[in-house]
């Protein structure tokens, strides 16, 4: 079971889930503006406990998302490390995700939490408001070894076919 605390408001592929899906096209992230960012987390509850030691992240960097700067690793069986992660440079390319390899001291457990702790931030102006808001980050993927998901897609769950009898309006479909 996989699960955050914050994700991407009207992005279905912005979940926990795509942040072990070892695919660096998607990605976990949460909304804008710098309440969203410090303090999410996501969370992975497996049927067996895991020990590792370092990370395979891959982080977008293409200076139209805010990166994390530290993230703080917790589990159930009192693991709890931060890590600072290295320098990421921003791309060019829109999309463009770094490596970021991170090692630490071994962590034990069934549940994993990745909490961000501190953010390098990109802003944008808000379209409403006329005023600077931060860009949200995106970790396309957190790379724990052995540890993998792959995704229900959410368009396989919505029928593909026009319905006629769910309201009616002065009598007719």
């Amino acid at each position: 079971i996989l699960g955050s605390n914050e994700r991407l408001p009207g992005d279905l592929n912005a979940r926990a889930v795509f942040a072990f899906d070892r695919n660096p096209a998607t990605f976990w992230g949460p909304g804008f503006d710098a309440q969203a960012q410090v303090g999410a987390w996501m969370q992975a509850n497996l049927t067996h406990p895991v020990t590792f030691d370092h990370l395979n992240l891959q982080i977008v960097a293409d200076r139209e998302h805010s990166v994390p700067t530290e993230l703080r690793i917790t589990t159930n069986e009192g693991g709890n490390v931060l890590v600072h992660l290295p320098a990421i440079s921003d791309a060019d390319k829109p999309g463009a995700v770094a490596d970021v390899p991170v090692s630490f001291k071994a962590v034990t457990g069934t549940v994993l939490r990745f909490t961000v702790e501190a953010v390098r931030q990109e802003k944008t102006i808000n379209w409403y408001s006329e005023k600077p808001i931060v860009l949200p980050f995106a970790i396309a993927s957190i790379g724990v070894p052995g540890v993998h998901f792959t995704p229900e897609n959410p368009k396989s769950q919505i029928p593909a076919v026009c319905r006629d009898n769910l309201m009616t309006i002065d009598g007719k479909p």
